[in-house]
């Protein structure tokens, strides 16, 4: 149940805008499938796909009433369990004690930071957050950000280093021209803004999805 990357407002309300367009497709049963008398929709956890009934979807009460206790004790085994508690925050002293206190916590409703997990899981569940494709573009997004991130690195790196040889170099022709009887005067550093900003490879995807 950890959050989708992070953290961007903007990049969170366009891939729910994504999702949302993407589920009232007009291409009839895009992503929806029949089980019997079911209709489920295709959903990616961790590169594992799974077919989810859409009730358990649209519905947070149908959802609390199958995610609960009773869920968690019968239906994982014993190596289940421990594998997935594992997955829940260490703490320093009584870890087993604390990690079953906050699953009863978190089974119970509780908010942690201002929301409760499975409400907050759900609502992504609910928006799409979870479905393929969405999956997907989330990460071709990482990758464009990550990529555009080493290249501004580069740039920087690079522009810094030519700052400092041009400095260097008017530092000594003043050295060189200044009497040894005066005192020597710099220039102050000015900072200049990044003009090639709104060229970024991030700006660039922005305008193509927005």
């Amino acid at each position: 149940m950890a959050d989708m990357d992070s953290e961007d407002p903007l990049a969170a309300s366009r891939l729910r805008a994504a999702a949302s367009s993407i589920r009232t497709s007009t291409v009839p049963n895009a992503n929806a499938r029949r089980t019997g008398q079911t209709r489920v929709e295709k959903v990616l956890f961790n590169k594992t796909e799974l077919l989810i009934p859409e009730a358990l979807i649209e519905d947070v009460s149908v959802f609390l009433e199958i995610v609960t206790p009773s869920l968690w004790k019968h239906a994982f085994t014993e190596t289940q369990r421990a594998q997935l508690m594992k997955l829940l925050p260490t703490f320093e002293e009584n870890d087993l004690q604390e990690k079953q206190t906050t699953l009863r916590l978190m089974f119970g409703g509780k908010n942690f930071k201002f929301g409760t997990p499975l409400r907050s899981f759900h609502k992504k569940l609910r928006d799409g957050n979870f479905h393929p494709d969405i999956v997907k573009y989330a990460a071709l997004c990482r990758k464009a950000k990550l990529k555009e991130y080493h290249y501004q690195q580069q740039t920087y790196y690079a522009s810094l280093l030519k700052e400092v040889l041009v400095n260097r170099q008017r530092i000594l022709e003043q050295v060189y021209l200044t009497p040894p009887d005066k005192p020597l005067r710099f220039n102050q550093f000015q900072w200049r803004p990044n003009l090639s900003q709104d060229k970024s490879l991030e700006y660039r995807v922005d305008v193509q999805v927005s």
